[in-house]
């Protein structure tokens, strides 16, 4: 009998204990699940929607360890990809900060990506880990009497909730990272076509305002020179918009530098070459420049038509309130030479050719004005002409012909009584020298037809003592003195090769008793014209009439078989 009492009671309490459980799984479900539940999805929710915004912007405190896209894996060709064309094709990408949109927002995106994710998967390990640790720390009797409930509790109150709110939280901030590149994206795409449109602007302008520059080490022409960090002096060398800025861009060292030309010039920065980092005038690329290149055979009056030219021009720009100075010392040199020597040496056939620069200022603009003189051997033949590559920047020829190497212009001068004195004679081929250059433009793939040419006859003050060529001022009288005095065959070669061809006479020796017509500075202002720049440097008065090209005037001309 005592056992059967013993037996009731203990199913009795079994009952009662199992009652007290689904009393307890009520209350539960009643109280606690559904409000848990909607916690957990609000919880999940603001977490996902929060969570990569602070990640993104304050990395640093997060912990997260982020990939940093840096200067240095730029240059190192690990940011950008492949490797720049045109004048950075030799050096690589410039020591800059990349844009955050894509390259450094790729990195972020991947390391919030992979904490969110271990984040989640933690959530969602952590609270069965404490529910097993719980049940398999309890023994015997003990695991059902006592840590049953507390499982049952647990599961539903905790571990439910948790497992909802990671999972949750992962739909969640798939979603939103998922939106958050596609802004990134867009964003990214809006930069690229706004740098796009603002670097072809600049540089349409730029080329417009025939901004470009010839360096004077490698003779290469770019509309974008290199500019120096102000700061620690590297070199950036491409400064245009693009992937390592839009508006600006961020120098390794930390500095900002802008992202265009103008801007850069207007900043002060040193400027160098971006193909051979060669010092340039601080003026480089600042302003339109014009290149004129004199091309002729030894002797045939090259560097004393540039050394006329040179003090006709300081003398008008100062007569017009205006300046023409040197800025490097190729020109200081040359220009102190030509307005202090009577009789100039010269040009020495050694190394390249030096360009010389001058800022012109007359009539409120500013101009830089690139003059080459080379020694006539560089003229001899096509090899000796490759290093001149200068020459084909130019959109205007000047090429000078000494009239006593023709032996028929000769016989009129000594039949005329006309004194040569110690006039020097030129040398070697005139036609050589013409074909020199031609030919070495063409093989470089060049289109004569978009250079002009002008044929100026040097001299002029010996020819003019004859009377027959007393008025050779027009551009017709000239070229019909080379047609008929053993120059035709040039002419007709040339006449054909360029559409644009006009003839001049200079003179170049006493500028005080110089006819106007026969000014050097009148090429000058021609080769400013095929530039459709607005300046000119001989005042309006001292102009003859207009000069004419080779179309408008002229015999007819059959080309030779």
């Amino acid at each position: 009998m005592p056992y059967l009492i013993l037996l009731f009671l203990a199913l009795f309490l079994l009952g009662a204990y199992i009652v007290a459980l689904g009393f307890l799984l009520f209350l539960i479900a009643t109280f606690a699940i559904v409000p848990l539940v909607a916690i957990a999805a609000v919880g999940a929710y603001a977490v996902a929607a929060i969570l990569p915004l602070i990640l993104l912007v304050n990395k640093g405190l997060s912990g997260i360890d982020g990939d940093l896209a840096t200067p240095a894996e730029v240059v190192g060709g690990r940011v950008l990809g492949a490797r720049p064309s045109g004048e950075m094709a030799a050096h690589g990408w410039d020591p800059a900060w990349p844009l955050y949109f894509p390259y450094q927002a790729k990195r972020d995106f991947k390391a919030v990506a992979a904490w969110m994710i271990g984040f989640n998967l933690a959530a969602l390990k952590l609270p069965w880990r404490w529910v097993s640790a719980l049940w398999l720390r309890s023994k015997g009797f003990s695991r059902w009497l006592w840590w049953v409930p507390v499982i049952v509790f647990m599961i539903p109150t905790v571990a439910l909730p948790i497992t909802l709110f990671a999972v949750l939280e992962t739909l969640a901030g798939a979603i939103f990272i998922g939106l958050l590149w596609l802004v990134m994206t867009a964003t990214t795409y809006l930069a690229r076509a706004g740098g796009a449109a603002y670097g072809a602007t600049e540089r349409s302008s730029r080329r417009r305002a025939s901004k470009e520059l010839v360096c004077p080490t490698c003779y290469r022409t770019t509309l974008t020179p290199g500019y120096l960090c102000a700061t620690c002096g590297r070199a950036h060398r491409l400064l245009q918009p693009g992937p390592l800025g839009i508006l600006t861009r961020t120098c390794e060292c930390g500095s900002r530098l802008p992202t265009t030309a103008t801007r850069a010039a207007k900043a002060h920065l040193e400027v160098v070459c971006p193909y051979c980092d060669g010092q340039l005038s601080a003026t480089a690329g600042a302003r339109p420049t014009v290149l004129i290149p004199v091309v002729g055979p030894v002797g045939a009056g090259k560097t004393t038509f540039f050394a006329s030219a040179v003090v006709g021009m300081q003398d008008y720009a100062l007569g017009a309130g205006g300046a023409f100075e040197p800025t490097n010392p190729a020109a200081t040199q040359f220009a102190s030479l030509a307005s202090t020597a009577e009789l100039l040496p010269k040009t020495a056939f050694a190394g390249r050719p030096e360009v010389m620069t001058f800022e012109a200022s007359r009539g409120g603009s500013t101009h830089d004005i690139q003059l080459v003189d080379a020694a006539g051997e560089f003229f001899v033949d096509w090899e000796s002409a490759q290093a001149l590559t200068y020459i084909d920047s130019a959109t205007g020829w000047v090429f000078v012909i000494d009239p006593l190497m023709l032996p028929e212009v000769r016989d009129v001068i000594e039949r005329n009584g006309v004194d040569l004195g110690q006039t020097i004679v030129g040398t070697g081929d005139i036609g050589g020298a013409y074909a020199s250059v031609v030919d070495r433009f063409k093989a470089s793939g060049g289109r004569l037809k978009d250079k002009a040419l002008a044929v100026v006859v040097s001299k002029a003050d010996l020819l003019v003592q004859v009377p027959e060529w007393s008025q050779l001022r027009e551009a017709s009288a000239v070229r019909q003195l080379l047609f008929n005095h053993g120059a035709d065959n040039l002419l007709r070669g040339a006449e054909l090769d360029f559409e644009k061809i006009s003839y001049f006479a200079v003179e170049s020796r006493d500028r005080e008793a110089l006819d106007p017509s026969r000014d050097p500075v009148r090429v000058i202002d021609w080769a400013l014209a095929q530039k459709r720049l607005k300046l000119s440097f001989m005042p309006v008065a001292a102009q003859p009439a207009p000069v004419e090209d080779a179309a408008a005037h002229h015999d007819p001309i059959v080309p030779t078989k």
